[in-house]
């Protein structure tokens, strides 16, 4: 039996963060947010697709995600695998902003500013069979039952803002 140390379960029970001020502040002072992507039931795949055009994908570079060590346990315990995770849970990764790769810098300072914390997590790029393209997930750190979780150091916070940049072939 393996169970989550007491100190985190406090984690699993909190509610849902919501962006709105800190989002809305950033769309007034920056205008340069070009989409917005809840990350809920669905995950990634169910949830980015839903903001992009239809010749667009999402290239999600794993190694970028500061993934809660909550997760690592439940899939551990689980036995749940990475894409399942990816699909069930937001992996800590509470919203995705697509910005220009020009606004990519000053979006996350202007989100931090509004108490966020930000991490780049991936491109635009043209859509093939998949809307919701992971790579590097050769590099993520694998745990439990010969899953890969995707890599990073726990940062303040439970959920985070994930900037994906749209690059120019793909506006």
């Amino acid at each position: 039996l393996l169970l989550y140390p007491k100190t985190s379960k406090d984690k699993l029970l909190t509610p849902t963060r919501i962006y709105v001020r800190s989002l809305l502040a950033v769309i007034r002072e920056t205008g340069a947010i070009k989409a917005l992507a809840h990350i809920t039931g669905g995950g990634f795949p169910d949830n980015i697709p839903r903001v992009l055009p239809d010749n667009c994908a999402a290239e999600i570079d794993l190694t970028a995600i500061n993934v809660p060590p909550v997760f690592s346990w439940l899939a551990t315990v689980g036995g749940v695998a990475r894409n399942e995770m990816l699909r069930t849970f937001n992996c800590g990764v509470g919203m995705i902003v697509v910005v220009a790769p020009e606004e990519a810098e000053r979006v996350a300072l202007e989100l931090e500013l509004q108490g966020e914390t930000v991490m780049r997590v991936g491109k635009l790029v043209e859509a093939g069979e998949e809307r919701v393209i992971y790579f590097r997930a050769d590099k993520a750190v694998p745990y439990g039952r010969g899953m890969e979780v995707m890599a990073g150091v726990q940062t303040s916070g439970f959920t985070k803002i994930a900037l994906v940049t749209e690059t120019k072939d793909n506006k």
